[in-house]
C-alpha cells in the first residue's frame, strides 16, 4: 500500500478476515476503534464489522491479508 494510501471508506461484508503486517506502519480500524499495527503485528476479525485501514508510514506498507468467503450452509 503506497504512502498515504486508504481504504475507500468503511468497509462491511460477509465473511471474515485475517492479516500480518510485513512492513511500515497501517492504522486498521474496525467499529470506530483504531489500531496502529506494525511489521510483526497480526489481526483477525469478521468482516461484517465496519472496517477501515490506511498507511500510516513513511514508506510503501505491505500487508498478508485474507478475506474469506461466507459460509453457506447449502447442502
Amino acid at each position: 500500500m503506497a504512502v498515504g494510501g486508504q481504504s475507500a471508506g468503511p468497509i462491511q461484508h460477509a465473511g471474515a478476515e485475517v492479516g500480518y503486517v510485513i512492513a511500515d506502519e497501517i492504522e486498521l480500524t474496525i467499529d470506530d476503534r483504531a489500531y496502529r499495527l506494525s511489521p510483526g503485528d497480526s489481526f483477525v476479525f469478521k468482516s461484517e464489522h465496519p472496517h477501515r485501514y490506511r498507511n500510516v508510514g513513511t514508506t510503501e506498507a505491505s500487508i498478508f491479508w485474507v478475506n474469506t468467503h461466507p459460509r453457506s450452509d447449502a447442502g
